[in-house]
């Protein structure tokens, strides 16, 4: 019998002693694993949240699972280890309350090959309260994650990760296949991997689209067709 809840925070934990095996040296602690709907949110970071006895104690991850059937895997894995290196800087060095993503966040991220971004394109700003990044090239982390995702089924079950249904709407969009199968464009590529005949690939309708303002970049998630303008900058934002 299948175990969605399981399967689920399985892949997570395996996701993160992954990454902290290659990024962080298995410095992090164990951490508490937790979903969210939050519009607009991709993931987020609470020290603390959780106890047990006295002594145990445990931190918190969120992670949205609206993102699972929007956007690639390594979206999801940006976010995952983005919100590792929060808490990383929370055990390891000095978080800072008022500006939340500050230098020595964002050093470590490069250190790990992501760039931080306030817009999450080159050039962007790399301090704030929100933040993006983006895949340095031929950095540590796109190292390590093309390594994941040529592990065998037995390692990590990439294939195994659930979907909203809300999103999906019983069909599958090209990049929600190539989730299925665990690879994103470029390995597929190098591996000439193909999507299975079974998978039924459509490309559907985005339920939410991106809006970029063509002055200052900055982003936001909202339904296809609105017609809304930066505040800061008095320019119509663009759908992306």
């Amino acid at each position: 019998m299948k175990k969605p809840t399981q399967e689920f925070y399985t892949l997570l934990d395996n996701l993160y002693e992954y990454y902290n095996q290659k990024l962080f040296s298995n410095e992090l602690p164990a951490v508490m694993f937790v979903i969210t709907r939050k519009k607009n949110v991709f993931g987020y970071f609470i020290s603390k949240r959780w106890q047990q006895t006295q002594e145990l104690v445990s931190d918190e991850i969120a992670i949205n699972p609206l993102m699972f059937g929007s956007y690639p895997m390594i979206e999801i894995l940006k976010t995952l280890v983005h919100e590792m290196v929060h808490l990383w800087q929370y055990h390891f060095g000095e978080p800072s309350q008022r500006t939340y993503h500050n230098a020595q966040w964002g050093e470590k991220m490069q250190d790990i090959g992501l760039m931080p971004s306030a817009t999450g394109e080159v050039g962007g700003k790399k301090t704030g309260q929100q933040m993006m990044e983006y895949v340095i090239p031929n950095g540590v982390f796109e190292s390590v994650t093309k390594e994941l995702f040529q592990l065998s089924e037995t390692d990590i079950e990439l294939n195994k990760i659930w979907f909203d249904r809300n999103i999906l709407k019983g069909k599958l969009n090209p990049e929600i296949a190539q989730i299925l199968l665990g690879i994103v464009p470029e390995v597929a590529a190098a591996s000439n991997m193909e999507l299975p005949n079974a998978l039924e690939v459509t490309q559907g309708k985005k339920n939410k689209l991106t809006y970029i303002c063509p002055s200052c970049k900055i982003r936001v998630w909202g339904k296809p067709e609105l017609n809304i303008n930066c505040n800061d900058c008095t320019e119509q934002m663009q759908a992306m």
